[in-house]
C-alpha cells in the first residue's frame, strides 16, 4: 500500500519519469472481464501491465512459485489499491475478478 501511495505521490519519482513508468508501451492480448464485463485492453509498461477496462485504468504485477502468489493492481482513476497475498496455491485470476468486481467502475 506504501509502495502505491509513494508511486501515485511522485515521492519515488517525478511526475514526468511517474507516467512514463506508467504509460502503456506496447498492446498485449485482451483480458477478460469479470462476468459479463466486457474485455479489457492490456498493454505492457516498464514493468506493471497497464490495463484499460471500460474508461477505467489500473496497473499491477503479480507473481507465483509453488506454493504461493502474489498481485497488486493501482485502480488509477479509482483512488483504490488491491493486494493479494496468498501462501498457498490458488487460482489467482478468480480472485482479481472478485477484486474487480468489488471496486466501483473498475
Amino acid at each position: 500500500m506504501r509502495f502505491a501511495l509513494a508511486l501515485q505521490r511522485d515521492k519515488l519519482l517525478n511526475r514526468a519519469y511517474t507516467q512514463l513508468y506508467l504509460s502503456p508501451k506496447m498492446s498485449g492480448p485482451p483480458l477478460a472481464g469479470p462476468g459479463p464485463a466486457p474485455a479489457a485492453e492490456a498493454f505492457q509498461a516498464y514493468g506493471p501491465i497497464a490495463v484499460i477496462t471500460g474508461d477505467q485504468r489500473h496497473i499491477g504485477h503479480g507473481g507465483g512459485i509453488a506454493g504461493g502468489n502474489t498481485n497488486w493492481s493501482i485502480y488509477l482513476d479509482r483512488d483504490w489499491v488491491g493486494v493479494i497475498l496468498c501462501n498457498y496455491d490458488l487460482d489467482i485470476q478468480s480472485v482479481i475478478r472478485q477484486e474487480r468486481q468489488a471496486v466501483p467502475g473498475a
